[in-house]
């Protein structure tokens, strides 16, 4: 097969494959919407984290802040802790759902 037909078409010779300029396949517009579902996954995770570190261990009286759960620091860096382990365990379980 060097150089002959090949079933995609002819194969380059040695020295198109030098001189050539390499062009990729545009990307399917599918990639795209994935990578626009992972940025607002993204976001959503980070701002979700953000949520549990500044309101839930302000105090329940609201004297520093409204949307205080009185938790404590913490009560916060628990259910801090549970989300990152809750988000992550999700996907692993999908992940293994998905191969069995």
């Amino acid at each position: 097969m060097d150089g002959g037909e090949h079933t995609g078409g002819v194969l380059p010779s040695e020295e198109e494959r030098r001189t050539l300029r390499h062009v990729g396949d545009p990307l399917p517009k599918s990639a795209f919407l994935v990578a626009l579902v992972e940025l607002c996954e993204r976001f959503t995770y980070y701002g979700a984290q953000g949520l549990f570190q500044n309101y839930i261990q302000r105090p329940f009286d609201g004297s520093e802040g409204r949307g205080a759960l009185g938790m404590g620091h913490m009560g916060s860096t628990g259910l801090n802790t549970f989300f990152q382990f809750w988000c992550y365990g999700t996907s692993l379980r999908g992940i293994f759902s998905v191969l069995h």
